[in-house]
């Protein structure tokens, strides 16, 4: 009886430890909500995530879906990207740095002649 105990626990303790150890959670997950006056999502806005470097294989182009979101884009590892989002007159641009786990950027657009839409930084 012994015998049979000590392998079914030894079996019992290698699933709870594996499953326990999740590779999801030290994913890089990232999505972008591009808003309007800080706070109205813009729904069908275009974003486009790059990394600012040559031969990058970041490179996204995604619209955002009626909440004003894209779906979530997943990276192998930790990332510097730059996202622009825009829709008719009115645009928004950021550098970010994406972390493990699930991270949601907002990107505030406004009048693609604002000086403080962040992209002349990107240009």
């Amino acid at each position: 009886m012994k015998k049979l105990i000590t392998p079914a626990l030894l079996s019992a303790l290698i699933f709870i430890l594996g499953s326990a150890c999740n590779k999801e959670e030290n994913a890089y997950l990232l999505t972008v909500s591009a808003v309007v006056n800080d706070s109205v999502p813009m729904n069908r806005a275009l974003v486009e995530i790059r990394a600012p470097v040559q031969n990058s294989a970041v490179d996204k182009v995604l619209y955002t879906g009626e909440n004003g979101k894209t779906e979530e884009v997943k990276f192998k590892n930790k990332v510097i990207v730059e996202i622009s989002a825009g829709k008719g007159s009115v645009k928004g641009c950021d550098i970010v740095e994406v972390m493990p786990g699930p991270q949601v950027v907002i990107i505030n657009m406004t009048s693609k002649t604002d000086p403080h839409n962040n992209c002349e930084v990107l240009e």
